[in-house]
């Protein structure tokens, strides 16, 4: 996307979709397309406690970087560790 001639990134797409993988992909496609977006950077949180679904996907940074190699130059990945709010759960595991 351009905007005052100085391109953007949205950085903040997340790949955690309850979807197959290529149809992930479309999507993904569809909404840079839809949005006017050259390049995206999707951002993984594997561990999310924090949502209401209390999603534990171990797979989303793969996700992001099956993304990323099926889309080069156009998909980011930005991978997520272990975020928690509460302390004694910050763990080295």
């Amino acid at each position: 996307m351009i905007n005052r001639n100085i391109p953007i990134s949205n950085a903040h797409i997340h790949t955690f979709w309850n979807m197959p993988l290529g149809e992930r992909e479309t999507l993904l496609k569809e909404l840079m397309e839809k949005l006017g977006y050259d390049t995206v950077t999707t951002l993984s949180i594997p561990y999310n406690t924090q949502r209401i679904t209390r999603c534990r996907d171990f797979t989303e940074n793969l996700i992001a970087f099956y993304l990323k190699a099926k889309m080069p130059g156009r998909v980011y990945a930005f991978a997520g560790l272990t975020p928690t709010y509460i302390k004694e759960n910050n763990t080295a595991e």
